[in-house]
């Protein structure tokens, strides 16, 4: 009797190991790649916090300036002053303070350089009528400005109570 022997078609072991290893170098391509879509995320997100935090500074500090009969800087402090209202910011190396009462808001924010002028002069301390901050995020610089512009009353007044 003749036996015939059946052939099974199957995959050898060399071609089983190299779908392993290419299936390997895939996902560790695709898992590499994801990697770096959630650091841009979070990067992103970061950045988008910090430069909310700028857009609110710029803002306040815009309306403190608008509002204010008197500006007066002393060191690293801003006061601006309207009847019995009084606004304080400070200014420190990472951190911008603004109280006002009993409230005070912190930003996290590095601080290039902070200058005062009046009447486009600079100015170390005293009377102002402009500041301007230079922020640093994420290796992008961000300049804030706030200006006002006093009356003749209000600087004879202020000047008279010298």
């Amino acid at each position: 009797m003749l036996t015939r022997t059946l052939r099974l078609r199957s995959f050898t072991l060399v071609e089983l190991m190299l779908a392993l290893v290419l299936s390997a170098l895939i996902f560790g391509m695709a898992y590499a790649g994801l990697r770096i879509v959630q650091q841009q995320q979070q990067l992103f997100q970061q950045k988008a916090q910090i430069l909310g935090q700028v857009s609110t500074l710029q803002t306040v500090l815009i309306r403190d300036f608008d509002r204010a009969s008197s500006i007066t800087a002393v060191d690293n402090r801003v006061q601006c002053t309207q009847q019995a209202r009084m606004v304080e910011y400070h200014w420190l190396d990472s951190v911008v303070t603004r109280q006002q009462g009993e409230v005070t808001d912190t930003f996290q924010l590095p601080l290039l350089s902070v200058d005062y002028y009046f009447q486009a002069q600079p100015q170390q301390a005293g009377l102002i009528d402009e500041v301007a901050l230079a922020v640093v995020v994420l290796k992008d610089t961000f300049h804030l400005q706030a200006a006002t512009t006093y009356s003749a009353g209000q600087l004879l007044l202020r000047t008279s109570h010298k």
